[in-house]
């Protein structure tokens, strides 16, 4: 197997998995669920590269000599946590 017929058959599941998500969390929330509806609805979304390149820039446009703030983004909840803790004074 080719690595374009690996790739679309692992893109393919990932699809599928999303979609299983998401239909999940559409019946959670039909049943009152909003906590589980909650979990799958985050598991269901995918954010791009290219979604988090443009909330970089709302955030830098943001900024101002008078006004201005850090901001972290994370991969996972481990690094961010752990980025997080590194700069909290103790």
């Amino acid at each position: 197997m080719n690595r374009q017929a690996i790739f679309r058959l692992f893109d393919h599941s990932l699809f599928s998995e999303r979609e299983r998500n998401r239909l999940r969390a559409q019946k959670a929330l039909a049943s009152g669920k909003t906590r589980e509806a909650e979990q799958f609805f985050q598991k269901a979304i995918e954010i791009t590269p290219e979604m988090v390149l443009k909330v970089i820039r709302v955030l830098n446009s943001c900024q101002t000599e008078k006004k201005s703030f850090r901001f972290l983004f994370q991969d996972s909840s481990s690094d961010g946590h752990r980025c997080y803790r590194c700069t909290v004074r103790s």
